[in-house]
């Protein structure tokens, strides 16, 4: 069940009579089971982020996979092109039963832009169209399609995506380096 937390928070709840968190953690006389999983963030879709954890409703506590959902989020966050994206340590709150319900709070911060895109190591009549161009949003599935196609089309050697941040301006400059064709190596 999904269940509205406080604001900008809300529960992944293991069943319908879960509730909130509790304000306070007693100690816990065994392994605990996670009762509910939060997101506190503003802005963006909190089921697409549930899709991205292991660790569910009905699980044992376990600190290990609980890192490897916070890095989850922020690789899918960063990949999104939230390039500033930061994922919070979990918070993890366990009632008088040693329920725990575990909070992820995220600031996502601002959506990187594409400000330019160059080529290197080809003519423009080789390159052709590239599909990235100023102002797209910087999602890592986006630039590496473009160093794909780029290689795809001009059959030869590798191309390399080399990403630069402007953390000031949220932008980001995408320079795309064809390699050398075999032929003019030698």
């Amino acid at each position: 069940m999904l269940a509205a937390g406080g604001w900008g928070v809300v529960h992944l709840c293991a069943g319908e009579a879960d509730a909130a968190p509790p304000a306070a953690a007693p100690a816990t006389r065994g392994p605990s089971v996670i009762a509910s999983i939060a997101f506190d963030v503003r802005g963006i879709a909190t089921a697409e982020l549930r899709d991205l954890l292991a660790s569910r409703p009905g699980d044992r506590l376990d600190a290990q996979a609980l890192d490897r959902d916070r890095d989850a989020l922020h690789g899918a966050l960063v990949a999104r092109g939230y390039l500033a994206a930061q994922v919070a340590a979990p918070a993890v709150t366990l009632d008088a039963a040693g329920a725990a319900f575990v909070t992820f709070a995220i600031a996502q911060g601002p959506l990187y832009r594409v400000r330019s895109v160059a080529v290197h190591g080809a003519s423009a009549i080789e390159v052709g169209p590239i599909t990235l161009a100023a102002g797209d949003v910087a999602q890592a599935d986006r630039i590496a399609a473009a160093r794909i196609a780029l290689a795809d089309r001009l059959r030869r050697g590798g191309v390399t995506a080399n990403v630069k941040t402007d953390d000031a301006n949220a932008a980001v400059d995408i320079e795309l380096t064809v390699a050398p064709s075999r032929s003019a190596r030698r």
